[in-house]
């Protein structure tokens, strides 16, 4: 049987298509989008012309009004605000001043709008997260960092090894060859169990690409986890595993590791 796949798409994009509507003025154009907010409101952005010649989308502060108005308040709130940019930043998008908006080259504008709605959904998924709010894991904290500071990467790559192909937490390009490793552990059991699993993977990788750097990146954001990766088995296990050694607290050193020439000396704790 041969399923008409293409047909399949261009189907639908006809049919997404007649569920945006336009709405044209002669300062800028209102689109209606078929997405929803949870409170079952559409999102709609606005699109106009921007400085030195850009083309200018924003969400015209509904996202932040929505929110406001369901008892967040970004500005108010600083860890709030601070999350709200971060989300905005890692989709390529400013929040600022309660607007979320993204400025582009004429021609790209489809790109830009498919990224700003990336953004909006991400904040609008606040209301679920007032009650229920889980931690930000340390893996998240590490991708934001390094999104933050424009480092490309792709998160769970898949590398082969030897033995069989191997998913890596945080890989970065081919012409780098860097594996960044965030680790976490709350007991020092827990952090040699991590880490001999590590070991063996990294080398079974190594032995099809010995170029590949391992670079482990430590939460140690409290004295116990600090008092973790100072364990003699710990750090004897860390430094036959990685070749390079960072810290949460010192995690400026990462970028320059991710920019230095293969060969250089290991960095350890």
């Amino acid at each position: 049987m041969n399923i008409p796949c293409s047909s399949i798409v261009d189907e639908y994009l006809i049919r997404v298509r007649g569920d945006f509507t336009v709405l044209d003025s002669k300062e800028n154009c209102r689109i209606i989008t078929p997405l929803r907010r949870p409170d079952g409101e559409a999102v709609e952005l606005i699109i106009e012309k921007g400085k030195n010649n850009k083309v200018r989308l924003s969400d015209e502060f509904n996202t932040s009004d929505y929110l406001f108005v369901n008892g967040l308040n970004l500005e108010a709130n600083k860890k709030l605000n601070e999350s709200a940019r971060r989300l905005a930043k890692l989709r390529g998008v400013a929040f600022e001043n309660s607007e979320l908006y993204i400025e582009t080259e004429a021609g790209q504008e489809a790109e830009a709008m498919s990224k700003l709605l990336s953004a909006i959904e991400a904040l609008n998924y606040f209301i679920y997260r007032r009650s229920h709010r889980a931690p930000k894991s340390f893996s998240e904290e590490v991708e934001l960092f390094l999104a933050e500071n424009s480092v490309s990467f792709v998160p769970d790559y898949g590398l082969q090894g030897e033995t069989i192909e191997h998913i890596v937490p945080i890989y970065i390009n081919s012409t780098r060859n860097v594996v960044v490793a965030p680790l976490s552990s709350t007991s020092v059991a827990g952090a040699q169990h991590i880490l001999k699993e590590m070991a063996w993977v990294n080398g079974d990788i190594k032995k099809i690409n010995p170029n590949i750097r391992f670079n482990a990146l430590l939460d140690d954001r409290r004295d116990t986890q600090q008092k973790i990766w100072s364990d003699d088995t710990v750090n004897k296990i860390l430094m036959s595993a990685m070749d390079n050694i960072v810290t949460w607290e010192g995690r400026n050193r990462i970028l320059s590791i991710i920019e230095e020439p293969l060969g250089k000396n290991r960095t350890t704790l």
